[in-house]
């Protein structure tokens, strides 16, 4: 009984909370419609003998050979259709030429819809983390994609999940984006998680702050510095991890500080670690002001926050640039 109520307390910290409005901003944000939307078409899939649904999203051809993909994973309390809605990435995809994959969480799995980020029966390359890899294996299949450019970014549940994915599917995708997230192996059940939530990682070594060396993956984070859900500590953690990979991958590369700057709206500051090209090869954006949200997500969107920089195009600029 204790377990169960640790479980559905952690569901409740993580599901993503509506954003602060800006007076300014007009009136409250409405819920977002559950329908998705015309440019997205729905696919099944099944895993060792669980069905999951996805959804996704293939723009016109782009000229030079295949695209890339990049693969969604929602927070709690949402769907993959909200999910795209309230992020505007199929608007990026189609602009910047990449597919792009939702997945959606089953209620019998989670009944907030959380990915089970800290279950140690879904990290690794098993559980959840097993059954998205294959998924977005089938979605790039179906979609036409480039094999060696597919790419995995969440939010909150999602994000943790994504960067469990990444770091134990390194020869499937090329990078992660992680958005108000906590490090991958940080937590081994819902105790551990409502901890490292609340006050950040008690240690971060390795990838994405599993202790033990690993590959490493290229990473883009973003936290909102008044997040009061998941601690702002957990995306530092998650930056300072793949510093330290890249260094131990023998990577040589500097780290430069820059402001984004909005009149009138959120500022940020980036950190980028680039290589001696000037390719990027993580970033860690910290919003000023930004709560467990979405950044510059839609205005009607529950789980966003339209004042901030847009953080569908950081992502995808960053992910698509990976490899180049």
């Amino acid at each position: 009984m204790r377990s169960l109520r640790a479980a559905e307390r952690l569901a409740r910290q993580l599901a993503p909370k509506p954003a602060r409005r800006n007076t300014r901003a007009g009136k409250p944000a409405s819920r977002l419609s559950p329908q998705p939307d015309a440019g997205l078409s729905r696919r099944s899939f099944m895993h060792e003998g669980a069905r999951i649904v996805y959804w996704l999203h293939v723009p016109e051809r782009v000229a030079g050979g295949r695209m890339p993909l990049i693969l969604m994973l929602h927070g709690c309390k949402q769907t993959a259709a909200s999910f795209a809605a309230s992020t505007r990435m199929n608007d990026v995809a189609s602009r910047l030429g990449f597919a792009v994959a939702y997945a959606q969480q089953n209620a019998e799995a989670n009944r907030l819809r959380c990915w089970n980020w800290f279950d140690r029966r879904h990290q690794g390359r098993t559980g959840e983390a097993a059954m998205l890899a294959a998924l977005a294996l089938d979605a790039a299949r179906k979609a036409g994609a480039d094999r060696s450019r597919v790419h995995v970014a969440g939010l909150s549940a999602g994000a943790a999940m994504a960067l469990t994915v990444a770091n134990a599917y390194p020869d499937i995708f090329a990078a992660a984006g992680a958005h108000s997230g906590v490090p991958e192996g940080s937590a081994g059940d819902v105790f551990a998680g409502l901890r490292v939530m609340k006050h950040g990682p008690r240690a971060a070594a390795g990838a994405f702050g599993k202790a033990g060396p690993g590959p490493f993956v290229p990473a883009i984070v973003i936290h909102g510095s008044a997040d009061r859900t998941v601690h702002p500590a957990n995306g530092e953690a998650i930056w300072a991890a793949a510093v330290a990979v890249a260094e131990a991958a023998g990577l040589h590369a500097n780290i430069e500080r820059g402001d984004v700057q909005q009149l009138g709206r959120r500022n940020a500051t980036r950190l980028r670690l680039v290589d001696e090209a000037g390719a990027a090869l993580a970033e860690h954006w910290v919003v000023q002001g930004l709560g467990h949200a979405w950044s510059g997500g839609v205005r009607e969107g529950a789980f966003s926050d339209p004042m901030g920089p847009d953080a569908s195009t950081a992502i995808a600029e960053f992910l698509l640039g990976v490899g180049r």
